[in-house]
Order: C-alpha cells, then structure tokens, then sequence
C-alpha cells in the first residue's frame, strides 16, 4: 500500500503549492477517476440542496453553503486523495446479500438519497471503478474505502451484474462519512476558502478516517 499512499502524498503536496481555486492538472493520473466521481457526488449534493425539502441529511444541513458553491469552488471539493461516494463499501454482509439477490427489487419504500437516474449512474461508476482498481492495484485496491472482503465480492462482479446493483440498490448510494457533519463542513470551507491551512487539514483527517475504516 505504500506506494498509493506515496502517490497521495504527492498530490497533496503538488495541490497545496497551487494557488487556491487553480484546479489540480499536476494531480497523479491514477486519481482523476477519483476526482470524477467526487465531482459527480458534489454536484448532486448541490442539486438536492437546491430542493425546497431536501431528504439527504447533509445536504438540509449544508443547505446553504452548498448552494453557494460556485463552479470553482466545487471542483476544488473533488480534488481529494479519497473517494467520497460510498455504496456500503466496509459492510461485507451487504454485499453479499447483494450478490445472492441478483435482480431482485430491495428497499422500495426506502427513500434514495439522490434522484434515481443520477444514483444508478454514479453507483455503476463507482463499482466499476473500484473493479478495475482490484485488476491493476490489487490489494492497494483498499485504499478507495472499501473492505478486502468486499473487493473480494465486487471483483468477481461481471459488467452485467455491475449494472443491475446499481439499477437495483440505488436508494444506497450516498456520500461518505455522511455521519460525520464536521468533515462535510470541513470539506465546504476548504473549497470556498483561499485558506490552505483548511485543505490540509482536512486532506489528514481524511486519510485517517480512511485508513481506520479499513481496520
């Protein structure tokens, strides 16, 4: 794993040189899928908050500060070192009830935290992600935030497969650590700040949460 957690590093150091606001075009290659989808989970974050009652937790909170985030200001939210979208990735019985399931419905009178079309898209995306992550980084694979059991469940998935989780679970595709309010504020404030004291700090406590998920 050492040497995804060099790569991070690097890219933190190579962002914090950059003046606030500049989009990180320096960032390693290996992250910028990471950044996409962040970018995605963002934008819907700021989509719900535009709602006049939104039903996702974070974005009621937020719900200000979310809609004042200009363009910018969400692209600098993206550029983290982590995958901020979470489909239960450290919760292996959900995966493997998920796997057994097939294409049954589940959860159809629960409410999504996100629009359906725009949950699926994302969830097949952060699937395949993590997919092709196991195939080309192995076991540094863990370090997205999910669960080496759960690798283990998502690398035997077929493309097929990918794809009818993410038409089927959709309701379960949501941002991560969404119980834990202090990073989201921290994440807004960093995005919306030129103080790059605010995006270090966060990018440590990021790593750490990560990394004691994973334990």
């Amino acid at each position: 794993m050492e040497g995804v957690f060099r790569e991070m590093r690097e890219s933190t150091r190579i962002s914090n040189l950059q003046p606030a606001g500049t989009p990180n075009r320096a960032a390693p290659t290996a992250l910028l899928p990471i950044h996409e989808l962040n970018h995605q989970c963002v934008e819907l974050l700021v989509r719900v908050a535009w709602s006049d009652t939104p039903d996702l937790p974070l974005a009621r909170q937020f719900q200000t500060s979310l809609r004042n985030l200009n363009p910018e200001s969400r692209l600098r939210a993206a550029h983290r070192a982590f995958l901020l979208v979470d489909i239960e990735f450290t919760n292996r019985d959900w995966w493997s009830e998920a796997r057994r399931s097939g294409s049954k419905t589940v959860g159809a009178g629960r409410q999504g935290h996100f629009p359906k079309a725009a949950a699926v898209q994302l969830g097949r995306a952060s699937i395949s992600l993590l997919r092709h992550s196991i195939h080309t980084l192995g076991a540094e694979a863990a370090l997205l935030g999910a669960r080496p059991e759960v690798l283990e469940i998502i690398a035997s998935l077929s493309l097929s497969e990918i794809d009818r989780l993410a038409e089927r679970r959709f309701r379960d595709v949501r941002p991560r650590w969404e119980d834990q309010p202090a990073l989201w504020q921290k994440l807004i404030q960093s995005s919306a700040s030129p103080d790059i004291r605010l995006k270090r700090e966060l990018d440590l406590t990021g790593l750490q949460l990560l990394v004691s998920d994973l334990r």
